[in-house]
């Protein structure tokens, strides 16, 4: 006797499909690439999606000044940033100094020389659109 399982072989592709899903946390684990810096160029605005941790990579210099805001885009996400100086080690973090929940390290001096990290989330979890601007200060001309 066949089972009835085999007659509905619908039923069975429906199980395994459903048994196959990731949840949308885990999207990053299926794509070696997702969680790799994306290179920031001073003064190009980029707006990302953000429901977890997102990575930017900045190419600095030790006494370089400059200003990292992340901006929401979706009503009521509040996001934080945190930047990682070459060595990984946190530099700088901001929460809410951009104003309405944003975040702005303004007018910061890097530390050091070398590839720093800009790690951009949202608190409690919570999922939307960001943008993210870094700018440089604009040095003046020695008389």
């Amino acid at each position: 006797m066949r089972s009835p399982f085999l007659r509905a072989p619908g039923l069975v592709l429906l199980l395994t499909a459903a048994l196959t899903l990731q949840p949308v946390a885990a999207r990053s684990d299926r794509n070696p690439r997702a969680n790799l810096p994306e290179f920031l160029v001073p003064g190009q605005a980029v707006t990302r999606p953000v429901w977890q941790e997102i990575l930017f990579s900045y190419e600095g210099k030790a006494g370089e000044v400059i200003t990292i805001s992340v901006t929401s885009k979706t009503p009521g996400l509040d996001p934080h940033l945190a930047l990682l100086d070459p060595e990984k080690k946190e530099e700088a973090f901001d929460d809410d100094s951009g104003g309405h929940g944003d975040s702005l390290l303004k007018n910061h001096a890097l530390q050091k020389s070398g590839r720093y990290t800009v790690s951009v989330g949202a608190a409690q979890g919570d999922d939307g659109k960001v943008e993210v601007l870094l700018k440089k200060a604009k040095l003046r001309a020695r008389r």
